[in-house]
């Protein structure tokens, strides 16, 4: 059974030559403490940032990466064509944090993370498949459907994007993946929520 706006939502994954690069940040990044990253806390985290966010490749070939629109990290890493498209959707708890990507051969500025902090328990619990559970913070998921009862109780305007609670995914309205689309943006692919399961990465 498909779920009231399991047509509606898409989840978000790397895509292209985004694929052939792990990045993450360094320890000197203004975005983490100590060199752990903050983009996983459920909270705004503007009082702690304290500088540019830096990036590094921890996997790929240095010599020849050119970034794209968007690379996925514990948040998202977005262009400035990318960051523009989002910030004009005024996202609810949702930060940017200019950073830029370090490589052997070049500093690629004007890179922003996003801190997307906007967590809701959304996953329907008899349609979905997953292993684990949303208490403990650890489910494998591996068929989503959207639990309209949870979502019905939201205005639009604070979940076009938002994180599923339990789990790394970020869920996106199909209002954005048109924006998305429109613009043209390299790196990312969406998957409707209804077509989406746990093989889908592998594609």
């Amino acid at each position: 059974m498909i779920g009231k706006y399991d047509k509606e939502y898409y989840l978000l994954q790397e895509a292209d030559t985004a694929l052939d690069y792990m990045l993450a940040e360094r320890e000197d990044s203004g975005t983490s403490k100590n060199g752990d990253t903050r983009m996983f806390m459920p909270r705004s985290i503007r009082s702690s940032v304290t500088g540019i966010g830096k990036i590094e490749i921890t996997d790929g070939d240095e010599e020849v990466f050119v970034p794209s629109d968007f690379h996925l990290l514990f948040g998202l890493l977005l262009s400035e064509k990318a960051c523009n498209l989002f910030n004009e959707f005024n996202l609810y708890n949702t930060d940017y944090y200019e950073s830029e990507i370090i490589t052997k051969n070049k500093i690629w500025k004007k890179h922003f993370l996003m801190h997307l902090y906007n967590e809701i328990d959304a996953i329907h619990p008899k349609r979905s498949v997953f292993d684990g559970s949303v208490e403990d913070v650890d489910i494998m998921l591996e068929k989503l459907s959207l639990n309209e009862d949870k979502l019905d109780e939201i205005d639009i305007d604070k979940r076009l994007i938002f994180n599923l609670a339990g789990c790394a995914e970020f869920v996106v309205h199909e209002s954005i993946i048109k924006a998305i689309e429109d613009t043209k943006l390299t790196g990312v692919e969406a998957i409707r929520v209804d077509k989406w399961n746990i093989g889908s990465m592998f594609d």
